[in-house]
């Protein structure tokens, strides 16, 4: 990834921002290039730089002392993350880890407050992105609290599956997620995400390829997860 890819071009918090306000905001990064697998930022870190994901994936984790993974979120190119230390200057609420080869822009503190106080679009889209994740961990406590495993599973099938579905309302899920990356959002095991994955094979709402994970009736993939609420409409 070359100089030419240094850009906050396609990240979202950045809209309505003048160009001449975006460049100086590049100039002003520090930019980090991570292959799979490496740490961005560890879990009780001190540091306070806020990130930005120009390319790849990436994804919010805490370890157990045993080793057990606890995933929060997916975090995909555009998106904002370590901002709640610079906020609230305390220390990182997680580790977030590479899962694709990633291109990061890292921005210091105080340029992250300046934006803050002298942009208004990124505010909005800052305000916005709070509010997002205050409403997803409140469904994912929810489910934690009421749901099966198996219903923890399809309601986590089911918001991946948002995200990939087609012009003929298949979800094509790619790259394939792996049993334990789902295990660890809905706190079980990756045996258990395996014999949910082949029950839902053998209904006919998911099929796997050599590249892809298909969920091919998001209707009834949709009723499992509306089924398992108290709060239906």
């Amino acid at each position: 990834m070359g100089a030419k890819a240094h850009s906050l071009a396609g990240v979202l918090f950045f809209d309505g921002l003048s160009q001449e306000s975006r460049a100086s905001l590049e100039a002003s990064c520090r930019w980090r290039a991570c292959e799979p697998g490496e740490t961005i930022i560890y879990h009780l870190d001190s540091s306070d730089e806020v990130f930005f994901l120009v390319a790849g994936k990436a994804r919010a984790i805490i370890y157990s002392d045993s080793g057990k993974a606890v995933g929060f979120r997916a975090i995909e190119a555009g998106d904002i993350f370590g901002e709640l230390a610079a906020i609230d200057d305390k220390s990182r609420s997680a580790s977030i880890e590479a899962v694709e080869p990633c291109l990061v822009a890292c921005m210091r503190k105080v340029v992250f407050w300046d934006t803050l106080r002298t942009e208004n679009a990124f505010m909005v889209r800052l305000v916005d992105h709070l509010a997002k994740q205050i409403r997803d961990l409140t469904i994912r406590i929810y489910e934690f609290s009421t749901h099966a495993v198996s219903n923890r599973i399809h309601a986590e099938l089911y918001r991946l599956a948002q995200e990939h579905i087609d012009a003929a309302g298949i979800a094509r899920i790619r790259p394939i997620p792996r049993h334990g990356d789902i295990a660890g959002r809905v706190a079980t095991t990756r045996e258990a995400v395996a014999r949910e994955f082949s029950h839902l094979t053998r209904l006919g709402v998911l099929q796997r390829t050599s590249t892809e994970l298909l969920v091919l009736d998001l209707d009834r993939l949709a009723a499992m997860v509306h089924d398992a609420s108290e709060f239906k409409d």
